[in-house]
């Protein structure tokens, strides 16, 4: 068909068919339809102002069009309808910014009903804008916030499985955000953790107060000394010359009293090692006293052996304040350190174990560098060999090649390796490594690992000697839980706090009712398991702070704030009768990271008490003194014990925080 004036055929649009009912459903399918010939055409959909008066072509850059921005000119672009001119991006612009201003109002909205004063709803109307929006109150682009959401009403998720305890507990939200919206430059929902901020790195901040725990203590002289993290990289990556064989003691008879307090007094808390296998490797050791790994001995044994020596060294040279047995610990320390890549490279079990060794002394130096390094690493590798999965889960195979005994130890290196890395991480301020909802190896078992000739000497609670680490596994899975829970980047929903509380302190006392009952008092314990029992009483008490600790629960809500406050108040002054007890029994060697909980112990209870000054009477005011004489105290045979003069001068230049 030609035209009127004759000339060529006029071009026939092409018909769109469209689907849908409702008008709302023909105005998306219309727009589509616009929208897809758009991304069909090479051509920009309407030039700038720029471009078009001066004939050039223009392209669809957000930002502006590349002819403009050459010529450093503001590309803006007139609406056909309306007439206004407007800067290319402009609307883009004006929707984010709208977007984080009603966030900012509805965060307001939730403060005044958290603080109990009475408004409105919040309305806002909007007509046909992507971000018009009849939800709830705290919600963003018409969802509703993960952080919002109230909580599910049968949850039951728990480290220790679903039981009695944990069954009416709510579990958290489930999240009904977009997955990427959490991660865009105006996820607006995100609010900073007050809770996670009181670490950051070796400082620990508190109430706009900061302390860094390395300015406490002298720096190393050495600066090639695997204490610290340059000295630790030098050493695994050869960077200094690998040292040679530290001296083992002359005979069996000599080497049997090291391997028993080892198992008595260190791995009991951290059951690394089997005691029967020990043994045996000691005495084919002493059977070719030859030094190094060979035919028949590996790496990973030959590491074991050192690093048995290295920490029940370490530990009477601090204790007893022995200058050699410290340089011989350090020796053994530095030998196993050269084996490093030989061990991430072999991949076993046992390598795992050796590595796991080396991780638990390095918790135990002043600079926590190294530790939090090797521990990511040596967790990474457990993972990878499928340590952190059941027995069950595994093939009928694959089952079938593992002992019972083998399944064992991977319980136990496993749950070490995680709690030590929980420990580390959340110390320093940083994200625990794991879920318990991607773990389901179970907790390791009591299984008796007395050697032959102890047998009839024995009682049956005696026959195990890490009953206490089986508990420490427990607790330090549970602290797992409340920092993936309470103490994460993106917090927590004031409304679910009650809720978390709730399923934490039930696990809790399921924790308490799996302890073995000659650990439950230290008041009925005997010997070396009263000291078992005061450290699994402070674990509970370290516990039971954080989960109250009222800078995870801000003071919009005066009623919880105040019981928070009082809580923790009581649970410091148990904190320090216990520590105390300790000290008593001279068994204050804690790793020096702990000294963080501490500090944030004195902090807390010197705040709480400010908060109170308008009902404090003069009598609990002289308690809190002497509370302090005894911290302080505590601090300082802490310090004695580690060799480290405890500088206390950084106590009087704290400075608030602006």
């Amino acid at each position: 068909m030609e035209s009127a004036a004759g000339g060529p055929p006029a071009r026939k649009l092409q018909k769109v068919s469209h689907q849908g009912t409702g008008a709302g459903a023909d105005d998306d399918d219309y727009s589509n339809s616009v929208l897809r010939k758009l991304n069909a055409s090479s051509r920009t959909g309407q030039a700038c102002d720029r471009c078009k008066v001066r004939k050039i072509r223009c392209d669809s850059t957000a930002g502006g069009c590349s002819p403009c921005r050459q010529a450093q000119a503001t590309c803006k672009t007139t609406d056909r309808i309306t007439g206004r001119a407007t800067i290319r991006g402009h609307t883009d612009k004006l929707e984010a910014e709208n977007l984080i201003l009603r966030a900012k109002v509805n965060e307001q909205h939730r403060k005044l009903l958290d603080a109990g004063i009475p408004v409105d709803d919040l309305q806002i109307h909007a007509h046909n804008t992507p971000f018009a929006s009849t939800s709830p109150v705290g919600s963003v682009s018409g969802r509703v916030s993960a952080w919002d959401a109230p909580p599910p009403p049968n949850g039951n998720h728990s480290p220790f499985g679903p039981g009695p305890a944990s069954a009416s507990a709510s579990a958290p939200a489930p999240r009904t955000r977009g997955f990427f919206d959490q991660f865009s430059s105006t996820n607006v929902a995100a609010q900073p953790n007050t809770g996670l901020s009181i670490f950051r790195g070796t400082k620990m901040s508190l109430f706009g107060w900061q302390c860094d725990l390395t300015e406490l203590v002298d720096e190393a002289e050495d600066p090639d000394s695997p204490t610290s993290y340059d000295g630790f990289m030098k050493h695994i990556f050869h960077r200094v010359p690998p040292t040679g064989p530290a001296p083992l003691p002359p005979t069996l008879e000599d080497a049997k009293p090291y391997a028993n307090w080892y198992f008595n007094f260190l791995n009991a808390y951290t059951p690394v090692l089997h005691k029967p296998d020990m043994f045996a490797l000691l005495a084919e050791v002493y059977t070719d006293p030859t030094p190094g790994p060979r035919q028949g001995r590996t790496v990973a044994q030959e590491v074991m052996l050192h690093m048995m020596f290295c920490q029940i060294k370490y530990q009477t040279g601090q204790r007893n304040r022995r200058t050699a047995a410290m340089d011989e610990a350090m020796a053994h320390f530095k030998y196993s350190l050269k084996f490093w890549f030989e061990l991430c490279q072999s991949q076993t079990l046992q390598d795992v174990q050796a590595l796991a060794m080396i991780t638990v002394q390095l918790r135990n130096f002043p600079a926590p560098g190294a530790a939090w390094y090797a521990t990511q690493n040596v967790l990474s590798l457990a993972v990878e060999l499928g340590l952190h999965r059941s027995a069950n889960a595994w093939s009928a195979i694959d089952r079938r090649e593992m002992s019972e005994h083998e399944i064992e130890m991977r319980k136990r290196v496993f749950w070490i390796l995680y709690g030590l890395s929980v420990g580390i991480n959340v110390r320093l301020g940083r994200p625990a490594p794991m879920r318990a909802d991607d773990i389901d190896i179970e907790f390791p078992r009591p299984v008796n690992d007395n050697l032959p000739e102890e047998e009839d000497r024995l009682s049956e609670f005696g026959k195990c000697t890490f009953h206490v680490g089986i508990s420490v596994c427990r607790i330090l899975a549970l602290f797992g839980e409340m920092y993936t829970t309470l103490y994460t980047v993106r917090g927590f929903s004031p409304q679910q706090y009650d809720a978390h509380v709730a399923r934490l302190e039930a696990d809790l006392r399921t924790w308490r009712s799996l302890i073995h009952p000659e650990l439950v008092d230290p008041d009925r314990a005997k010997g070396e398991a009263q000291v078992f029992s005061l450290f699994l009483s402070f674990f509970d008490l370290e516990f039971q702070f954080f989960l109250r600790h009222p800078v995870i629960f801000p003071p919009a809500n005066q009623v919880q704030y105040r019981a928070n406050l009082v809580t923790t108040l009581g649970v410091i002054t148990k904190m320090l009768g216990v520590l105390s007890r300790i000290r008593d029994v001279k068994c204050l060697d804690v790793p020096w990271i702990t000294v963080i909980v501490f500090l944030a112990s004195i902090f807390t209870a010197l705040f709480a008490q400010d908060q109170r000054k308008d009902e404090i009477t003069q009598q609990e005011v002289t308690q809190l003194g002497d509370d302090m004489e005894v911290w302080i105290g505590i601090l300082g045979d802490v310090a004695v014990i580690h060799g480290k003069p405890l500088h206390l001068v950084p106590f009087s230049h704290l400075t608030p925080q602006a």
